[in-house]
């Protein structure tokens, strides 16, 4: 089942694609760094997510395509925070494999997905969630308003949106996003 209103649930900030990929200056500084984030955003900073993403009420597990656009050094690597994460791969935009690594895991953090990006400014991961992602809630028909239909939720605040996008978790690391998820034909739109 796709996620209905994906858009309300997502703790990303909305904007329209065509944001101007520049940082500004403090967020470049050492200043910048949180301590509660594995990215390197002054190497190499996402500038704008795609999710194309479906929702298995069964399983509790999300499954689907996060695009991300890049901006980075040369010869940067790319570093996202990841909690649990199953990574099917991660491609350029021709679909040409890139190496990646999921190093070691600390139970309040997650771990640091580390993706070398060969050049490319923009790559697609396909991965799915956990079923204990701890920023998604499911609920049963029964606990809706309308008892027909299962929801779900999410609440990433502070660093738990890593438990179900592949993404730099961190204030300093927002960036525009553009959810996709159509609703099932029985949905109210």
């Amino acid at each position: 089942m796709r996620i209905p209103a994906l858009a309300t649930a997502l703790g990303l900030v909305l904007a329209s694609p065509a944001v101007a990929q520049t940082v500004a200056p403090v967020l470049t500084t050492p200043d910048a760094h949180d301590p509660h984030s594995y990215a390197r955003p002054a190497e190499a900073r996402v500038t704008h997510v795609a999710l194309d993403l479906a929702a298995d009420f069964d399983t509790h597990v999300i499954r689907g395509i996060a695009t991300l656009d890049i901006l980075a050094k040369p010869g940067a690597k790319l570093v996202l925070d990841d909690n649990g994460l199953k990574i099917v791969n991660i491609t350029d935009m021709a679909g040409k494999p890139l190496p990646y690594e999921v190093g070691a895991v600390d139970k309040i953090h997650g771990a640091p997905l580390t993706v070398t990006l060969n050049g490319a400014k923009k790559i697609r991961i396909a991965y799915a969630s956990s079923p204990d992602a701890k920023a998604l809630q499911w609920l049963t028909p029964a606990q809706t308003a309308g008892k027909t239909q299962p929801f779900l939720f999410s609440q990433g605040e502070a660093i738990l949106n890593r438990s179900w996008i592949p993404t730099q978790d961190s204030p300093a690391s927002a960036r525009p996003g553009r959810p996709r998820s159509p609703s099932p034909s029985n949905s109210p739109r």
